[in-house]
């Protein structure tokens, strides 16, 4: 890297490290608002010089796009579609290319996201997110992985580096010097960080204690960030909202459509301006309901490493014909989403009894009265909602 792009990341460095100082959220109603948002008549929202993202996270300018999971968790898409990911399992949020800061930009069409390598001066993205349960049933954020493959200049060296971000630490990595962690109780602003690569790639790592957030970037890949802050478990109410929120520049993100739209990732296309496109994709699919939507997108396009309670529902998932897969979802998708809560109550595991409804639906409706048993909750009313799903 040349003299001229060290100094341009660097003042990008500087420029995202002085707004995450310098943030002071803003108690409005009963929660904390997002950074940069404003509070109006006990309401957060962002302001018209920064609209886009989620003002109960994060607000962003117009310049750039972004993505944002929050709370229970709630997910606003590129284009700004809301739907929700109950299911306590690990998905792909997004995945795109961009092109390396401060380098002649690289316009091609994206190559296919089989490859590895993004192509000449681009870097690649992938971002996945892990969610967990609650006692109660209800879902949360628990961890992030973010990927990014760099090829600077030469289209048959690509450089990979990987992040992961938990509630107590990020524990970033390159493949021939393993794993460095950073502990947030030793840390407290943002530090610039190079990895000694071939081409020594700066790596920005932040935490606010004030504001329990986690930010990480790689600067040059065009100033793409992730901001996350974890589910407190000592407490239901949230004030400081936890989630996640990818942010990149929207003016220079490259999108393979076909390996970015929705079911194919969370987020969406930033190139999908429908109302309301995940409605529009479920009601394709012949799925019923957003909740159930992802939980098929999910299944359907699920990512390596699953936790081990998820993994034999994705094989009996991938084993049905592209019907029965959305007949089993509307069967049986309301015991991960929705009745979570009650299957807890009767001491079972959520993916369990919904391996084993698939299974009933799919070849063994023998099964079925099996699968209302260990959902259905005496004297309440929502979990008795729950009928023989044959």
């Amino acid at each position: 890297m040349n003299f001229r792009s060290h100094i341009l990341v660097l003042a990008g460095i500087l420029t995202f490290a002085t707004t995450l100082i310098s943030a002071e959220l803003l108690f409005c109603g009963n929660k904390y608002c997002g950074i940069d948002a404003e509070c109006h008549e006990g309401k957060c929202e962002c302001p018209l010089s920064q609209p886009n993202g989620d003002p109960a996270f994060r607000c962003h300018t117009d310049e750039t796009i972004s993505c944002v999971l929050i709370g229970d968790p709630a997910l606003v898409g590129y284009g700004n579609s809301l739907t929700f990911l109950d299911f306590p399992c690990k998905y792909t949020l997004s995945k795109f290319d961009t092109p390396l800061l401060s380098r002649k930009h690289n316009n091609d069409p994206p190559a296919a996201f089989e490859s590895s390598d993004p192509g000449r001066d681009r870097c690649r993205v992938f971002v996945h997110g892990t969610n967990a349960v609650t006692p109660t049933g209800n879902y949360y954020l628990k961890e992030v992985d973010v990927s990014y493959s760099i090829n600077i200049g030469n289209n048959s060296h690509v450089e990979t580096l990987k992040a992961k971000l938990t509630s107590g630490s990020v524990v970033y990595s390159y493949t021939p010097y393993g794993e460095i962690t950073v502990e947030k109780d030793d840390e407290h602003g943002c530090l610039p960080r190079t990895v000694d690569t071939t081409n020594s790639i700066g790596v920005l790592i932040c935490f606010m204690k004030e504001t329990q957030l986690w930010s990480v970037g790689v600067p040059m890949c065009g100033n793409t960030y992730i901001n996350f802050r974890a589910w407190n478990g000592e407490s239901e109410n949230q004030l400081l909202r936890p989630g996640v929120s990818l942010v990149t520049n929207g003016e220079t993100v490259l999108i393979n459509e076909e390996a970015s739209r929705y079911p194919s990732t969370m987020c969406d296309s930033p190139n999908n301006d429908a109302d309301d496109a995940y409605h529009q994709v479920c009601k394709a699919l012949g799925v019923k309901g957003k909740r159930n939507c992802a939980l098929y997108a999910f299944l359907n396009n699920n990512p390596p490493e699953q936790p081990h309670y998820c993994t034999t529902s994705v094989e009996l998932f991938n084993l049905c014909t592209p019907e029965l897969r959305a007949e089993a979802i509307n069967k049986c998708g309301s015991i991960v989403t929705r009745l979570a809560g009650c299957v807890i109550k009767n001491n079972e595991s959520v993916m369990n009894v919904f391996e084993a409804c698939l299974v009933a639906v799919s070849a063994n409706p023998a099964t079925c009265p099996y699968i209302a048993s260990k959902v259905n909750v005496e004297g309440d009313e929502d979990c008795q909602s729950f009928k023989d799903p044959c």
